[in-house]
């Protein structure tokens, strides 16, 4: 079974270093799913959403261990949890 920190861990895996980004600070849980934010460093030491990623999906790693995968930004996180009949157990 996947652990929150398997899932970040699987998503640091997948930045480069020259990106500087933050993936630590942001996850929702779902039934069968931890989904981890990211944004760059900047924007997080500042707030300022000018030095924000646009585009950023979140990072979907299923519990089960099965393929990771990024939602949409075209519309809402929990929209698409409806869609796919999950829903948020916990979040930070």
């Amino acid at each position: 079974m996947r652990t929150l920190t398997d899932a970040q861990d699987e998503f640091g895996a997948t930045v480069r270093p020259d990106q500087d980004l933050i993936w630590d600070r942001g996850w929702m849980e779902t039934d069968d799913w931890w989904i981890v934010f990211y944004n760059t460093r900047r924007y997080y030491e500042t707030q300022n959403p000018l030095f924000g990623l646009a585009g950023n999906a979140p990072f979907v790693a299923p519990k089960d261990g099965g393929a990771t995968f990024h939602l949409r930004t075209n519309t809402s996180i929990e929209s698409q949890l409806e869609e796919h009949g999950q829903r948020i157990l916990a979040e930070a």
